[in-house]
Order: structure tokens, then sequence, then C-alpha cells
């Protein structure tokens, strides 16, 4: 609302202010936990992009991690924001080796990949209901390959073994595809 559109213009007016890159974080913090994370993404970007040798930085890259997370509606639907979170998260492992919260951060891409993994299995059970084999194949495999710790993998090396069978029952020509 109103707040933040001026607390917006403040920090743009004085980005570079001792004092304004953590006011900027607070901000972005503030409306993260408002449930309103697409609003909070630009701040902690602005961070990284004008700040990313500050202090501030890896608190940025961290929340805008969250955000991307809290952008996420639930495993039916589009897995780009956790995509953008695993972005995030990954590069703050990469980029801050030594920070105090390099095991949170750890424990956060653990469960982004539980979630990725059970977005892709649940598409193979989708196309296994409808006996077509092959899609299912890619997306069990799929989930093995890219979130082997998970308990989505486990679940997918249970049935491929199934898959595997009615995709050999295919014609020879369907078997490929």
């Amino acid at each position: 609302g109103w707040g933040e559109k001026k607390a917006s213009e403040i920090l743009d007016a004085y980005g570079y202010e001792e004092w304004s890159t953590p006011a900027r974080i607070r901000l972005g913090q503030a409306l993260l936990e408002a449930d309103r994370p697409e609003k909070a993404i630009p701040q902690f970007e602005w961070v990284l992009v004008e700040q990313r040798q500050s202090v501030w930085a890896p608190k940025a890259r961290y929340f805008l991690a969250m955000s991307w997370i809290a952008m996420h509606t639930g495993t039916v639907y589009d897995s780009a924001p956790l995509q953008q979170a695993r972005r995030n998260l990954q590069a703050y492992l990469d980029d801050y080796t030594n920070s105090d919260d390099i095991e949170s951060v750890r424990a956060r891409m653990r469960d982004l990949d539980e979630k990725q993994a059970e977005k892709d299995f649940l598409t193979a059970e989708h196309y296994r209901g409808r006996s077509r084999w092959r899609a299912a194949r890619v997306y069990y495999k799929e989930v093995v390959r890219l979130y082997s710790l998970t308990t989505w993998a486990d679940k997918a090396r249970e049935v491929l073994p199934e898959i595997e069978e009615e995709v050999a029952r295919l014609p020879r020509q369907d078997r490929e595809k």
C-alpha cells in the first residue's frame, strides 16, 4: 500500500546511504511476512545487483529464495518459482561457502528437491493412469536421476520395473518414443 510505496521511494532516493541497504532488506522481509513475495523480490534483487559485495548480499540472496518459495502455489501448478528458488539457494551455496547459515540453506535445498520430485512423480502418475507408458517412464526416470535422495525417487524406483514391462509390450516402433 501507501507505506510500502513511500518506503520504496525513500530507499530509491537514498539507495547508497549506509542505512538504506539494511532498510531495504527489512522492507523485503516485511513484505514477505505480509504474504507479498512478488513485492519483496525486487527489494532483494536490488541489493544483489547494486550492493552485491556488501555484507547484506547473503541475506538478500537467502530471502530472495524464500520469496520464490512463497510464490509457489502447489505441486500441481507451475514449478518456475521453485526453480528460481533453487537457483538462488545454489548461488548462495556457491557464493557464501563460509556462511553460518550454510546448513539451513542445504536443508531448504533438500525441501525444494522433495517438492520438485513430488511434482514430477505426480506427473508420471498422471501419465501412468492414462496408460501413457513412455511419458510416465520419462518422468519416473527424471525423478530418480535428478532427485535420487528423495522419498519420491524411492517410489519411482519401485514402479519403474512395471513401467518398463509396459513399454516393452508396446509395438516396436512405439517403444523408443
